[in-house]
């Protein structure tokens, strides 16, 4: 009986171990990158705003047999919604996102380059972009996201590659606020 009972511990602990290893192997980068934080051009920079603004459905790529839900996500060092003109910021990351549903869907996407065009309504796709305090855009050419929950209420996860050749991975783990990009 105590044989028995211990396999059975065993082979839970064990199936515990490898659902686990997925979750790392699938985001490698984010050992080591704190919560609300991402990690770009070898520095760590905390997240201190995360923000989401609504499009709604629509033929969003000029195809009337395309159909998606709209929205965009920032992801700042700074209060966008409190930023002026003289705000010091490192980063905003905007990701947009095309959803094949009529509202905001949970899960993993792979990040397309901004020349992509999609085949049909039945395929999510999401671009990406930075916008440094220099003024510059970098656009994203590739990589995965990770969305958790609903808005606004999402764990976001990245791991992405960038057109400089750069890697930016990270995470945001808090209330999204309705926001509308202004600048």
């Amino acid at each position: 009986m105590l044989k028995s009972l211990l396999v059975k511990n065993l082979s839970a602990i064990g199936i515990v171990l490898i659902l686990c290893s997925f979750v790392i192997i699938e985001f490698p980068k984010f050992r080591g990158i704190d919560k609300n934080e991402l990690e770009y051009e070898d520095n760590k920079i905390t997240l201190k705003f995360g923000g989401y603004e609504e499009f709604g459905t629509g033929f969003w790529f000029g195809k009337e047999n395309i159909n998606h839900f709209m929205n965009d996500i920032y992801l700042s060092d700074i209060d966008l919604q409190n930023a002026t003109v003289n705000t010091q910021g490192e980063i905003v990351l905007q990701l947009t996102n095309y959803m094949a549903a009529d509202q905001f869907m949970e899960g993993i996407y792979e990040v397309k380059p901004h020349s992509y065009q999609p085949k049909g309504s039945e395929e999510t796709v999401i671009f990406a972009q930075i916008h440094s305090e220099n003024g510059e855009k970098v656009q994203v050419e590739s990589g995965k996201i990770k969305y958790s929950g609903k808005l606004p209420d999402l764990i976001i996860e990245f791991d992405l590659k960038l057109s400089n050749g750069e890697k930016l991975s990270g995470n945001f783990d808090r209330k999204l606020e309705d926001f509308k990009y202004y600048f």
